[in-house]
């Protein structure tokens, strides 16, 4: 499904069934020799995140139809390009949507939490997806969400709830109120905190984007986060790509499957999804391929510690590039193509004259310095289902 380079001046893809790992530090080329040309030529929907906007103008040329959430504002404009806006307020069709948004969003804003801390994170989901909800059903927006929580006044979402009938959301948010004064202080200022994204204001777009149709459109979606504010706007690229996948689940269940790529640049910073396992393990029977880019495993492993074991395996196909400096990172790759048999032979000079002794022994593949110092626009890919090999990167596949 993913292309991976030319072989014997021949395209080499990865197999159908598989998702993609992209092993490569800053300017190694992930970007502009693979990042960018599967974003064109993957065969359905394709949503590509990015630090830069320099992905939008190869996606136009292609022909697709190209929307592109820029919150900053500062990517060039290009013709047939369509700026649009989200947030967990358009995703709120629900209150169970408003519910499954802000978990992912708080997840992503604040971190993983355990022990004491993880009550708080709880008890600012509790009072973020009623005040989401609210604001749907007003036909408000996020900033209606922001203002209510810094104000600490949530009497015109209790109303809205309560005129709408949406009881769960109402007691949900009815218990957050019932709670003891510094206790219910630290759930506004926890809920505070994780709604820091929001508050930086977002450039205006003309259209809001509609995950149910996006799906069958062929289009793509580029999402820019740049470097310097990247952590600040990661929730809300997690929170809109866990949208888009209940969406093209949901439709796998209805036996309407639809087919989404996902090309993401820098996942651990730009896009560290909750529910990385899920699409790995199930994504490509749900309509969605994963080709992921980071720099090295340790990225990966501070993101998703419990997936460090089988991560490899899930993803199915490595592309490894020159550079990566991680030892770890490096050792894994190397027990990962195993060893094979070398003859070592030696030569012995003595009283009797030259002698010659010849001894099988193991060693790595690749070892870790030549895993390192792989040449400039080459990548070893690694199949976990198959064969190994060298491919030549280039920006051009066959479309």
């Amino acid at each position: 499904m993913f292309y991976l380079g030319y072989r014997d001046e021949r395209p080499v893809f990865a197999a159908p069934t598989s998702h993609v790992l992209v092993l490569g530090p800053p300017r190694s080329g992930k970007t502009t020799r693979l990042v960018v040309p599967n974003a064109r030529a993957f065969p359905g929907e394709v949503v590509v995140t990015s630090t830069k906007a320099d992905v939008i103008e190869p996606l136009v040329v292609s022909g697709r139809t190209v929307l592109l959430w820029d919150p900053e504002g500062d990517a060039v404009e290009a013709a047939g390009l369509r700026r649009v806006a989200w947030s967990l307020v358009d995703a709120a069709k629900r209150y169970e949507d408003a519910v499954l948004g802000v978990d992912a969003y708080v997840e992503a804003a604040l971190g993983r939490a355990s022990g004491a801390e993880r009550h708080w994170h709880d008890r600012a989901r509790a009072l973020l997806a009623p005040l989401v909800r609210a604001a749907a059903t007003l036909g408000g927006t996020i900033d209606d969400v922001v203002a209510w929580v810094e104000a600490r006044d949530v009497s015109e979402a209790l109303g809205e709830l309560d005129l709408q009938g949406e009881r769960r959301a109402l007691s949900g948010l009815a218990s957050v109120l019932a709670s003891e004064e510094r206790e219910r202080s630290a759930i506004f200022s926890t809920a505070h905190a994780a709604l820091a994204a929001y508050r930086l204001g977002e450039a205006p777009a003309p259209e809001r984007f509609d995950p149910e149709r996006f799906v069958g459109s062929g289009a793509a979606l580029v999402l820019v986060a740049p470097s310097a504010s990247q952590r600040i706007l990661a929730p809300i690229v997690v929170a809109l790509l866990e949208q888009l996948r209940r969406v093209y689940y949901a439709r796998a269940r209805r036996g309407e499957p639809g087919r989404l790529g996902l090309v993401l640049d820098e996942l651990a910073n730009v896009a560290p999804i909750p529910s990385l396992g899920s699409i790995l393990s199930e994504g490509v029977s749900q309509g969605i391929w994963l080709l992921a880019a980071v720099q090295d495993l340790a990225q990966v492993r501070e993101r998703w510690p419990a997936l460090e074991r089988g991560l490899l395996t899930l993803f199915g196909t490595v592309a490894v590039l020159g550079g990566v400096g991680d030892a770890g990172t490096l050792a894994v790759l190397s027990t990962l193509l195993g060893s094979e048999d070398v003859l070592e032979v030696a030569v012995h000079e003595g009283a009797r004259g030259r002698s010659r002794t010849v001894r099988r022994t193991r060693q790595a593949r690749l070892e870790p310095a030549a895993l390192r110092s792989l040449p400039r626009g080459s990548a070893l890919i690694v199949e976990l289902a198959g064969s190994s090999g060298m491919v030549a990167l280039r920006g051009d596949p066959p479309l």
